[in-house]
C-alpha cells in the first residue's frame, strides 16, 4: 500500500512539474560543446546530416550525455525537430553509469521512465 501511494505521489509531482517546465531548446552547432547549458539539446554537424546530439542530464547531476544519430553507427538515436523547434529523440536514454537516469525526450519535454 505504501509503495502504491509513493508511486502515485511521484507520478502526480512529475506530471504537474512537466506542465510548467520549460521545454528543451534546440541549438545547431558544427562541433561538440565544451560547456553545455541546461535544457538545451545541441545537434552537432550539418543541419540536414547531424552526426551527434549532446545535452546535460536532466536529473541535475550535470553530466554530459552524448548520443550518436548518424546512420552508420549502432546503436544510434533518431532525432526529430518539429516546426515549433521542439525535439524528440528515439529510443529512450538510459544511463548505465552515474545517476542511472532513464527518460524519453518527447516534444522538448522529459518523460521519466
Amino acid at each position: 500500500m505504501i509503495k502504491t501511494i509513493k508511486r502515485l505521489h511521484q507520478w502526480i509531482v512529475q506530471s504537474l512539474s512537466s506542465l510548467f517546465d520549460k521545454p528543451f531548446s534546440v541549438q545547431y552547432v558544427e562541433d561538440p560543446v565544451d560547456n553545455p547549458k541546461n535544457k538545451v539539446l545541441y545537434i552537432i554537424g550539418a543541419k540536414d546530416q547531424p552526426w551527434q546530439v549532446e545535452m546535460l542530464c536532466p536529473c541535475g547531476c550535470k553530466e554530459k550525455i552524448v548520443l550518436p544519430v548518424n546512420y552508420e553507427t549502432s546503436p544510434r538515436w533518431s532525432i526529430k525537430v518539429n516546426g515549433n523547434g521542439l525535439s524528440t529523440l528515439h529510443p529512450s536514454i538510459w544511463r548505465s553509469k552515474g545517476c542511472k537516469s532513464h527518460f524519453f525526450l518527447r516534444g522538448g519535454k522529459i518523460k521519466w521512465a
